[in-house]
């Protein structure tokens, strides 16, 4: 007759504390690499630029209007996800900045600079826009460029 081998009570109640001990080693990995990817800019947003459709028909009385949003650097040709708008209200302008979901940096690295797609975004006011400008936050270029209402006006 053979002996079989059982394990003493110390071990069996021991098994079950090693496999918390993993589960929580890989509980404070993944929340370590989600914190150096936080601090690291991956889960951050990239700068973008937007225009009004050449149609939009926008008054004083406007509380809406559709933004065509389009990230500002390199990426192939897509602008990618489009985040809610900071927008600031003053007595003269409704400055609107835009920003889209950040790529990887190894992504960015390879990207073609053609030009990136214009995605619609309907942008709803708090107040009424007034005689206040219109003016992208993104803007880098000169004054006149970066006020999309009214147009072919310029601030001071």
């Amino acid at each position: 007759m053979s002996e079989q081998s059982t394990a003493t009570e110390p071990e069996q109640q021991a098994r079950p504390t090693v496999w918390r001990w993993w589960l929580a080693l890989a509980v404070v990995l993944v929340l370590v690499v989600g914190l150096f990817a936080v601090s690291r800019g991956v889960l951050q947003s990239d700068p973008a630029t937007w225009m009004l459709p050449a149609k939009e028909r926008i008054t004083a009385d406007s509380t809406q209007f559709t933004a065509l949003v389009t990230r500002r650097g390199c990426n192939s040709g897509v602008t990618g996800e489009v985040y809610a708008p900071e927008v600031t209200y003053t007595a003269d302008e409704i400055l609107v900045t835009f920003s889209v979901a950040a790529e990887p940096w190894n992504l960015v690295e390879s990207a073609n600079c053609q030009g990136n797609e214009m995605v619609r975004y309907l942008v709803t006011l708090d107040e009424p826009i007034g005689s206040r400008m219109l003016v992208d936050g993104g803007c880098t270029w000169e004054a006149p460029h970066c006020v999309q209402w009214p147009r072919g006006v310029s601030p001071n």
